[in-house]
């Protein structure tokens, strides 16, 4: 029997913006915004066409080029807690986006990573007299894709810190693993992690780290209530032998009421 297919689903999707080098590549360590949870994602690409009929021929001939890629974006608006910065995007500057997806079955990861990419306008609509989506437009020239099975390998920041994403769009139910299982090719160790979730009523969520299989005693715990809660666990003990996978999994949790829409963002360095 055939492998069932994979569907792409946005809200377990990752994107990522970095900055473009002067070769085009990203610069991994310094990324625009992280884990955007876009409400509708559109990749487009045309081809162009042009005719080069010979006189007198008796049918008309026609030649393709590849045209540009062009991605648009629908995302909440919002600005940053902490400095109420927005974003702004630079017309004269050059990105690069992942798109990267992993699934809980099979344990495996796809990427598509664009290159070239240019911005080419924002615009932004409220709902009636509610939120603001604002509209992000951009091009590329190309994109590469990439796959595997099991933990997913980040390309390493040489000096700098690694910021690694899992999430659980769902409702975060006892023994399950958030999405998201990484391993690095060098040693790492660890610096923080800081889980944002929407707090459930049935009682305390703890998250706990595992590494190599086993887990360890770092944990994150979300506080019973409601709206969105926040907590963070200091990593700085931790050391992460070089191609150990990590994930994160649900050890505590109520029969009801459950955390949802659970984000970590864990910070590694060399």
């Amino acid at each position: 029997m055939p492998a069932r297919p994979l569907p792409q689903i946005l809200s377990e999707a990752t994107l990522v913006l970095y900055p473009a080098d002067s070769s085009g590549e990203a610069i991994t360590g310094s990324p625009i915004w992280l884990g955007s949870f876009p409400e509708q994602l559109n990749l487009n690409r045309e081809f162009t066409e042009f005719d080069v009929t010979p006189t007198g021929a008796t049918f008309p001939e026609k030649r393709r080029v590849p045209g540009f890629h062009e991605i648009s974006l629908r995302c909440l608006w919002a600005l940053r807690a902490q400095d109420f910065a927005d974003y702004n995007p630079d017309e004269d500057a050059a990105y690069v986006l992942e798109i990267f997806f992993q699934y809980d079955r099979p344990d495996a990861w796809y990427k598509r990573t664009y290159y070239g990419v240019r911005a080419q306008g924002w615009q932004s609509q409220s709902e009636g007299v509610m939120e603001f989506f604002a509209d992000l437009k951009l091009t590329a020239t190309h994109f590469i894709t990439s796959s595997g099975s099991g933990a997913y390998t980040p390309t390493a920041v040489a000096g700098g810190h690694d910021l690694s994403l899992f999430t659980r769009p769902g409702v975060a139910d006892l023994a399950a693993y958030l999405l998201g299982h990484y391993q690095w090719d060098e040693n790492r160790v660890g610096v923080n992690a800081k889980v944002i979730a929407q707090a459930g009523s049935g009682g305390n969520t703890v998250l706990t780290l595992e590494i190599g299989g086993v887990l360890s005693s770092y944990a994150l715990t979300i506080p019973s209530g409601s709206g969105e809660v926040t907590a963070t666990v200091d990593l700085t003990a931790l050391s992460i032998p070089v191609a150990t996978a990590c994930r994160w999994k649900v050890t505590t949790a109520p029969l009801s009421g459950q955390a949802s829409a659970v984000c970590i963002v864990m910070e590694t360095r060399e």
